[in-house]
């Protein structure tokens, strides 16, 4: 990690996918004047010691449950080439790619990381000059607070970090001397035969793809709980999430309007995306509620 200068102009919370891509867009669209005719001076603060964000506390088999083409910074592909329009990048590639990302933002940019750090925002006070002073609590071997002073913004990009199970306790009460509840982190290498899978969502069916393909367990072992049935999006067919959303949307007011009853749900639109291979569902014998 770079040593934390005594000021910036921006002073970016996260080095994650929210905070490069910030960071990215930012220094390559940013106008220059006579007063300003270079970068402005940008600190990036993460936890972590490396770029990456909560990539770098994600399981070891995980891969973006989306094309790579629709991932990453705005001046950098993710994909391996323009053509690629399926790649679905691993962690490693990621992590990588977000280095590389950070490396050529410090070459072309004078951007800066500051890695093990922890920005406390109780901490932050304005100045008599309107600037910013706020607190970096640093971590290596031992705690060091230090103090940077922002000039222009102060940004956090942490508003869309997730829970992960690595570092979230279990929701449910369970008898830690009868059952070992682990993350799915420590699924690799697992000399287990028998499984308790808790959640369904993308997470859950990674471990349970990962127990049935990798580990070779048999399914008579393994005991999936699911707490919601869910539609699963179709890779191959679905292009952008939220493009989906919006025209399930389109559609469920198209319908409504012909409809007296006026459902507001999107079970009907759901239902006929699936018939074109759009999405699909674990059980058809249930309709799910979560997307």
């Amino acid at each position: 990690a770079d040593t934390l200068p005594s000021e910036c102009d921006y002073l970016i919370v996260g080095a994650g996918a929210s905070g490069l891509a910030f960071a990215d867009s930012l220094l390559a669209h940013f106008p220059t004047s006579e007063v300003e005719s270079s970068s402005p001076k940008v600190v990036i603060a993460d936890i972590h010691s490396t770029p990456g964000g909560q990539w770098n506390d994600s399981y070891s088999f995980v891969r973006l449950h989306q094309p790579s083409a629709g991932y990453g910074v705005e001046t950098e592909p993710l994909e391996p080439s323009s053509n690629d329009q399926v790649h679905l990048a691993s962690r490693e590639e990621i992590l990588q790619y977000y280095q590389n990302v950070m490396n050529k933002l410090e070459k072309t940019h004078g951007a800066t990381f500051v890695g093990n750090s922890k920005v406390d925002l109780s901490g932050t006070k304005q100045l008599d000059d309107g600037t910013w002073e706020c607190q970096l609590q640093q971590h290596h071997g031992e705690e060091i607070l230090k103090s940077i002073v922002v000039k222009k913004r102060l940004v956090d990009a942490r508003y869309l970090q997730p829970d992960l199970p690595v570092d979230t306790k279990p929701t449910f009460v369970y008898d830690e001397s009868k059952l070992n509840v682990v993350p799915i982190n420590n699924i690799p290498g697992s000399n287990k035969k028998h499984f308790v899978v808790v959640g369904a969502g993308k997470t859950g069916m990674d471990v349970i793809y990962h127990l049935l393909t990798s580990s070779e367990v048999h399914p008579d072992n393994i005991l999936w709980v699911k707490p919601h049935d869910m539609w699963i999006t179709a890779r191959e067919k679905i292009g952008s999430c939220m493009e989906l959303l919006r025209d399930c949307a389109i559609q469920q007011v198209a319908n409504n309007n012909k409809d007296e009853n006026n459902d507001l749900s999107l079970e009907s639109t759901f239902l006929e995306w699936e018939k074109q291979g759009h999405v699909y569902r674990l059980d058809t014998s249930t309709v799910p509620t979560k997307f």
